[in-house]
């Protein structure tokens, strides 16, 4: 019941919640890997990076092919502005999990931070192809195409994204910067 309640209190963004619970079911039961999970998403959510390295480490030393503990790794690093690394992360996340998104999604986002796009627009083709209604996914490729010199294909991406999600402060900076770009701003 704790670890479901953790999931759910992440899910909602409950961060502080979510960490209460997953620490009570690593408590209970030390070696479940999910709760590892769970608490550093928690962790990383609430910009505890250190705490956050020290549970995903521990859940990788209970299963170093973990896909979401390999995710949640490359998340930390990508926080941190450590592309490649980052990257190597969501690549064994991907290979261990083919049809993992959010995954391929990250991927491609550290690509980007390291002036990758072309490779990046691979990876977030393969997570729009497992998730076509994925704001940040598109959002992301909206930047890679945008980094190619692309501008129309990145504004229909940043235009997608926010059909998807109105509030993406992201996406309307991004389309907003195309279109001062093209000269079509008022």
């Amino acid at each position: 019941a704790w670890h479901l309640l953790g999931a759910i209190n992440g899910m909602l963004g409950l961060n502080e919640e979510a960490e209460t619970c997953s620490r009570k079911v690593i408590k209970l039961k030390p070696d479940t890997v999910a709760a590892y999970n769970n608490l550093g998403s928690a962790l990383l959510a609430q910009k505890k990076f250190d705490d956050a390295e020290s549970v995903l480490e521990t859940a990788l030393k209970l299963n170093p092919s973990d896909p979401q503990a390999l995710n949640n790794s490359g998340n930390l690093l990508l926080q941190r502005k450590q592309f490649k690394k980052s990257a190597d992360y969501f690549r064994k996340a991907t290979m261990v999990k083919p049809d993992y998104a959010e995954a391929h999604n990250n991927l491609g986002s550290a690509l980007l931070g390291m002036d990758c796009a072309d490779e990046a627009i691979a990876s977030l083709e393969r997570a729009l192809q497992l998730a076509p209604g994925y704001p940040d996914a598109l959002y992301n490729y909206g930047q890679a195409e945008y980094l190619l010199g692309k501008y129309d294909d990145a504004l229909g991406a940043y235009g997608r994204t926010l059909e998807l999600q109105p509030g993406h402060t992201a996406a309307l900076l991004g389309a907003a910067e195309v279109l001062k770009l093209k000269g079509m701003h008022d």
